[in-house]
């Protein structure tokens, strides 16, 4: 049998600061029925009870990587991965009015992760799902880069903004997966997911989690880009030369890929056109807005989208052509 520091997939993490949350797990507020209770009872005040759901959905998270990071077989991870998002499921379903906001650094690496983790553990119906669980709104965040990925999986509708909300380092990210590649090969996207793990752990400064495995107590669960396996999947990129890069989730990627994952996913629509209001119409025929409650007009090309920027809860307008 082998030894922990044999099977372990992260090399930050020790056995010790693994078997004290694992032995802590069972007896956590994940499995306290008091606490289940208190999440169901409209009596309590909501907003301690939303704390305590979310409470549940970061902590099941946390879960699933600390197995990844110990070396656990990818099978026996499908349940908690199953579990966690089940958990986001249930908790944004009951409290769908406080959404995850993109310009919280915390936030938008989640969002990332989930997506990662619905792609690389076969999840994809789960895509869809995680569009809704952030705020479109201007003022809470929109990205490209976030929107991107969203679209190669078939979700047109998540607004794109102006400019990446968190340059460092995910301009690397968006160089690898933005537009059509430059080489027929793709060697660009892979020279690109290559710089962004050589800077991504030194862009999680702002994250919650940064550092972890310095601390004196037991709660670091593992460093990993898994977003940096979604994009090799996406793309069916030859991670060869980045395989080994530190928080490279090499064997997931290689389950998925074995499971044939990227022939499950979406459609890959990166021809649907998209323009903004107030932007000059690329191509004239009907257009569609899905935050004005999928109103329909036609616009010939060369004339500015109609609109205004946002709708009257604040979501960004986007305006997709009909195919």
């Amino acid at each position: 049998m082998k030894s922990f520091e044999e099977t372990k997939r992260d090399s930050f993490l020790t056995e010790a600061v693994y078997q004290e949350q694992i032995d802590y797990w069972p007896r956590s507020n994940f499995f306290d029925q008091e606490v289940h209770a208190m999440i169901a009872n409209p009596n309590h005040d909501r907003d301690h009870r939303r704390r305590l759901s979310w409470g549940r959905c970061y902590n099941s998270l946390e879960h699933l990587i600390l197995r990844y990071s110990a070396g656990e077989t990818i099978e026996t991870l499908q349940e908690p991965a199953h579990v966690m998002f089940a958990e986001f499921a249930r908790h944004y379903s009951a409290f769908p009015e406080k959404k995850m906001f993109l310009r919280e650094q915390d936030a938008y690496q989640f969002i990332l992760w989930l997506l990662g983790l619905a792609v690389l553990f076969g999840q994809t119906e789960r895509v869809q799902q995680i569009s809704t669980w952030f705020s479109y709104k201007p003022e809470d965040g929109c990205d490209p880069l976030i929107a991107a990925l969203f679209v190669r999986m078939g979700v047109a509708d998540v607004p794109r903004g102006d400019g990446l909300i968190h340059p460092k380092p995910y301009s690397y990210l968006y160089d690898a997966v933005r537009g059509d590649p430059v080489n027929p090969d793709g060697s660009d996207r892979v020279g690109a997911i290559q710089l962004y793990l050589k800077n991504w752990y030194k862009g999680m400064k702002n994250c919650y989690w940064y550092n972890r495995h310095k601390g004196q107590f037991a709660t670091h669960f593992g460093y990993w880009s898994f977003e940096s396996g979604l994009a090799t999947i996406l793309y069916g990129l030859d991670d060869s030369s980045y395989r080994e890069m530190t928080f490279y989730p090499k064997d997931l990627v290689a389950y998925a890929r074995e499971k044939g994952r990227a022939t499950g996913l979406v459609g890959v629509p990166g021809s649907i056109l998209k323009a903004f209001p107030g932007d000059i119409c690329p191509q004239a025929g009907m257009w569609y807005a899905p935050h004005l409650q999928g109103q329909t007009v036609w616009v010939s090309q060369g004339d500015a989208m109609p609109g205004s920027k946002t709708n009257a809860s604040g979501n960004a307008v986007i305006w997709y052509l009909k195919t």
